[in-house]
């Protein structure tokens, strides 16, 4: 399922997209284009959902070439990297903001917290991780990014759910169903 397809075609539709991650949008309108994409303002095109997207996608073509299994392992805190311990410490901080947040009505605070862990786990964890997930075998170090990775990916899921629900579910359902 290409998460950005939607049935209606042609009408504009209100989304939380426009309203939480292009506060330069006025009118807080997305467009659906001809084919029946949902076009999304450039700064959440760009600076969210295609980041999470390529993470995620990452995640799970690695994690099929290493039929890698997240029901197998658990997190070992005390044996995670610093890098692996940073990403878990940006998670638990932006999971507490988009709480509060989005408790308070603050969407668009909400959306921007998710939009910068969003940059943190693709443009520092993952460009700096890749080599783990390149590595031969299933070593401890591998074992601890995919461990972290899956769960950042899962619970960025959830915390992103109200904002961007189709492809949120996307990740989720193929993260934890399969």
């Amino acid at each position: 399922m290409d998460p950005q397809k939607l049935v209606i075609l042609g009408v504009p539709v209100r989304t939380a997209g426009c309203a939480c991650f292009d506060l330069s949008c006025p009118t807080g309108n997305c467009k659906i284009c001809d084919k029946g994409i949902l076009c999304f303002p450039g700064p959440v095109r760009d600076q969210c959902t295609i980041p999470l997207w390529n993470t995620y996608a990452f995640f799970v073509l690695y994690a099929n070439i290493d039929q890698f299994d997240a029901t197998k392992y658990e997190l070992e805190y005390n044996k995670l990297s610093v890098m692996d311990k940073w990403l878990l410490s940006k998670m638990n901080t932006m999971v507490k903001t988009v709480d509060t947040n989005l408790g308070n009505y603050r969407i668009p605070e909400a959306a921007r917290a998710l939009q910068e862990f969003v940059d943190d786990m693709s443009n520092w964890y993952v460009r700096r991780s890749r080599e783990r997930f390149w590595a031969k075998g299933m070593e401890q170090d591998k074992i601890n990014a995919y461990m972290t990775l899956y769960t950042a990916l899962v619970t960025v899921s959830k915390a992103a759910a109200p904002m961007i629900p189709f492809m949120t579910e996307e990740i989720y359902q193929n993260l934890v169903r399969s």
